[in-house]
């Protein structure tokens, strides 16, 4: 990841974070969180037409961010 993003995690969702676990049964950081949200609207940007690229546009239609956003 370039740049540097500093965000102050609310206990609750660091709790949450906390409690995930990847497929070897590690534990996901804050960052980790973040690093992974990234990537995956890379690849809502870059691949649209991709099963993930349009899964996650999906899921971010949903939350009000429309095409017109995401292609901008």
């Amino acid at each position: 990841m370039s740049g540097r993003v500093c965000v102050r995690v609310p206990t609750e969702l660091s709790r949450y974070i906390g409690r995930l676990r990847g497929p070897q049964g590690e534990r996901y950081s804050p960052r980790d969180m973040v690093e992974i949200l990234v990537e995956d609207l890379r690849i809502a940007d870059r691949r649209p037409g991709s099963w993930e690229g349009a899964k996650m546009r999906q899921l971010l239609e949903g939350h009000g961010i429309g095409e017109a956003d995401l292609d901008e």
